[in-house]
This record gives C-alpha cells, structure tokens and sequence, in this order.
C-alpha cells in the first residue's frame, strides 16, 4: 500500500497547514496563527510594536533555523515597506524629516565609531 503524503512541506509556511484533498483550512491554522495574526496586528497598530507575537508564532513552527529566520525577515521587511508607504502617503516624510534623520545618522556613526575606537570614519 502506497501513502501519499499531500503536505507542501514545512517551507511553505500557513499553506502546510491546509489541508490539499478538502480545500479546508486546520485548526492548528484557525486557532494559532489567527490569534497571533491579530495580536500582531493589533499591536502593530496600537504601538508599531508588532514583532513579539511574529517571533514567537515562528517559534512555536516545527521549522528549521533558516525558514525561521527567513519567514520573519519577509515579514519585517513587508511591514516596514508598509509603514514607510503609509507615512509617506501621509505627508509625515518630508524633506526636513530626511534632512534630520541624515544628520543624526552621521553623528551617530561618528559616536560609535570613536567609541569603538575606530578613527578611520572621520
């Protein structure tokens, strides 16, 4: 007797925990990662703060070091594109906003360049 396996494999993340034959979503999906889904999104919202329930949601997946550290790299970077999208479309970035923060990133190196000794970035 020959068993099919009809999983897509750990790699491909919330879609392993559909089932293929029914076209059905699991429990594990509905109950776990809905709830993390929205606590994320709720802190996300509330206090741009959305990465704890992201981290641990990964955690909680039989995956290896890698899709764990991809699948949350994918999902920080989509969400500051986001972010950076809402706030431009916004009129919060302006020219005066990029000015300051060029500013502050030059001093900020220059500080933890001196205090790291390097005194090649001058």
């Amino acid at each position: 007797m020959v068993v099919k396996d009809h999983s897509l494999g750990h790699a491909d993340g919330l879609w392993n925990m559909g089932s293929l034959s029914s076209g059905t979503l699991s429990a594990d999906f509905l109950q776990i990662g809905f709830f993390f889904g929205l606590l994320a999104g709720a802190l996300g919202a509330a206090i741009n703060t959305s990465g704890l329930p992201v981290v641990i949601y990964v955690s909680l997946k039989v995956w290896t070091k890698d899709e764990v550290k991809s699948n949350a790299q994918g999902f920080f970077l989509m969400t500051l594109v986001l972010i950076l999208g809402a706030y431009t479309a916004e009129g919060l970035i302006t020219g005066a906003v990029l000015k300051d923060l060029v500013v502050c990133a030059h001093g900020a190196g220059r500080l933890l360049c001196r205090a790291h000794g390097i005194l090649a970035y001058q």
